[in-house]
């Protein structure tokens, strides 16, 4: 119970930042809560580190196809 509790730590902290950042920004909060669901349950530098290989390895196939809108995110300049 408590591996569960730090290993969710991680992602937990990552999602709030997301939600914070976009209320300085005054991002709408959907905008927000959609983005901050694509985050899985691995560390943020793997998920623009690692290749697609070793990210398939990792990950579920429907949490794969939410790193890469997450990467396509990261890589553009806006939310739509």
């Amino acid at each position: 119970n408590q591996v569960a509790q730090i290993i969710t730590y991680g992602t937990m902290a990552a999602k709030s930042s997301i939600r914070d950042t976009a209320r300085v920004l005054d991002l709408p909060l959907g905008d927000a809560d959609r983005i901050a669901k694509l985050v899985p349950n691995i560390k943020l530098a793997n998920i623009f580190s690692l290749d697609d290989a070793a990210l398939k390895d990792k990950l579920r196939s429907d949490e794969f196809g939410q790193v890469k809108e997450l990467q396509e995110i990261f890589q553009g300049d806006d939310l739509a």
